[in-house]
């Protein structure tokens, strides 16, 4: 094989023998876990596409019908195209167990770069990629009351579903949702603001009650120090009596013994 090649042979057949060996390890095992991975990542495009296909009928001969069936017939082919390849491309290089699992998840890695990228639409710009999803739900996913043929202009008349509510005017649906939001945030803010109004309050109280705790703090803390002031004062006037008598008892006795 050429190198620039990746396709590696599953026999390898000695010069110096007739016998052939085969030097691939991947069992039934990896295959069942391939098909799992496949199924769990695959699946949901495989059976969205063939939904879209088959509920274009329901929109008639019309330009949007063909856009619904083109749609759903393009997921369909991609993500078949992506299961092929991944059966093709393990059958050609993996050689085991593991290189079947390791190069499945590269591939389906690589299959959702598109999703990758819408969410990063979605970061930049959420937005404008919020108002085109919106169109589009508000154009294929209303459900409609009669199945009109644009291109010949004949109108097929059916009879409306109790259970769903036709908007004849998808934008006036989309500018009382836009209305609806808008009241919600308006809301939303209204609480906010009140329950701001109220913790201010709840903290003016709590300011007033520890300004008075305080004052009785400052207030029992004067009294304390009065209070010790004055026994102070009663000590030193005790020690001054003492001291008095002491004084007179001694000049007692010194005039004892001079008698």
């Amino acid at each position: 094989l050429d190198s620039d090649k990746d396709w590696i042979y599953k026999f390898v057949c000695p010069r110096d023998t007739d016998d052939c060996r085969n030097t691939s390890d991947v069992e039934l095992t990896g295959w069942i876990y391939f098909a799992i991975i496949i199924a769990v990542h695959l699946l949901y495009d495989l059976l969205n596409g063939l939904k879209l296909v088959w509920r274009s009928a329901r929109y008639g001969l019309s330009r949007k019908s063909f856009q619904v069936f083109i749609g759903g017939l393009s997921l369909f082919f991609i993500t078949a195209i992506a299961v092929f390849t991944s059966v093709v491309y393990n059958v050609a290089i993996s050689r085991s167990n593991l290189e079947l699992i390791y190069n499945t998840v590269i591939l389906l890695f690589v299959n959702d770069i598109d999703e990758k990228l819408y969410e990063t639409l979605a970061v930049i710009n959420p937005r404008w990629l919020g108002d085109i999803t919106e169109e589009i739900n508000t154009v294929f996913c209303t459900p409609t009351q009669d199945y009109a043929d644009e291109a010949e202009g004949n109108v097929v008349e059916v009879d409306p579903d109790p259970k769903f509510e036709v908007n004849p005017d998808p934008t006036v649906e989309t500018v009382e949702r836009g209305r609806e939001t808008n009241e919600e945030i308006i809301n939303l803010i209204q609480d906010i603001q009140r329950e701001r109004e109220e913790l201010k309050k709840e903290r003016a109280l709590k300011d007033k009650e520890i300004g008075f705790l305080k004052k009785e703090i400052i207030s029992i803390r004067e009294e304390m120090m009065s209070e010790r002031a004055k026994k102070d004062e009663e000590i030193e006037s005790m020690k001054k009596i003492m001291l008095a008598i002491r004084d007179q008892l001694m000049s007692q006795r010194g005039n004892e013994q001079v008698w």
